[in-house]
């Protein structure tokens, strides 16, 4: 899987993990908007990747990296 990892200055940044099954740790991208992350989140299940939204604009700062 090849993501660029996006940047704003606007604060509504979207980020996602995915595990990365050759080293059980997570991977974090950062996209510009929910549908690019959502776009990635669907890529990487279709690949049979464990993805899920990691802190978003409705997060609170006590987001916490996703259990195995």
């Amino acid at each position: 899987m090849n993501f660029e990892s996006n940047n704003s200055n606007d604060g509504t940044q979207v980020i996602v993990a995915i595990l990365n099954d050759d080293t059980g740790t997570w991977n974090y991208l950062t996209f510009d908007t929910r549908e690019e992350a959502r776009q990635a989140i669907n890529k990487a299940r279709n690949e049979g990747k464990a993805a899920v939204f990691y802190k978003d604009e409705n997060s609170d700062d006590n987001s916490v990296p996703p259990e195995l």
